[in-house]
């Protein structure tokens, strides 16, 4: 079934620093930033498609994961502020 967790703004960001900082540990913080900019036209989109795959995706990825990602490209505040963080180091 489909399900709204309803994280916390301070939960979810907390969420988004740590997969900036993860991508910054691994080296992969070009790629990311690549990657969103290119698709930012889609990113609403993309935020819709993991909605309808939640089930799949939340068992992936983890539910909280999932949610504060499909919030974040839904909305372009957010996702610039991620782009930021990630542009920053994963620091806020």
């Amino acid at each position: 079934t489909f399900r709204t967790m309803a994280l916390s703004d301070e939960r979810r960001q907390s969420v988004l620093d740590a997969a900036a900082s993860n991508l910054a540990r691994w080296n992969m913080t070009a790629p990311a930033l690549l990657f969103l900019e290119a698709s930012r036209p889609l990113a609403f989109t993309a935020s819709q498609f993991s909605l309808f795959f939640q089930p799949l995706l939340g068992f992936v990825f983890g539910d909280e994961t999932l949610e504060a990602f499909t919030h974040m490209l839904s909305n372009e505040v957010e996702l610039n502020a991620f782009l930021n963080r990630l542009e920053t180091g994963g620091s806020a």
